[in-house]
């Protein structure tokens, strides 16, 4: 019987901080950026209207933030994140 891989799997949820960024845009920004690294989630919380990441850590989190502004022009604030 093959042993399974060990997979790695997002655990940190963070708030994406819109600041005067349509959500809409940033999402689908995100969304583009989530089809090229399979350890970024993204998810509209729909009961809190938040766009939230699921990260592996804080150095993902700055690298989508970098990411967002030099592929998109869209500057995110970094919130805080939690399991």
């Amino acid at each position: 019987m093959p042993v399974a891989e060990p997979t790695l799997v997002p655990v940190l949820s963070y708030r994406v901080l819109l600041g005067d960024n349509d959500v809409r845009e940033v999402h689908q920004a995100l969304g583009e950026l989530a089809d090229e690294d399979p350890l970024l989630g993204v998810r509209w919380d729909e009961r809190l209207g938040e766009l939230r990441l699921r990260l592996m850590g804080a150095m993902q989190q700055d690298v989508v933030c970098e990411e967002l502004l030099r592929r998109h022009g869209l500057a995110v604030g970094r919130a805080s994140g939690g399991v």
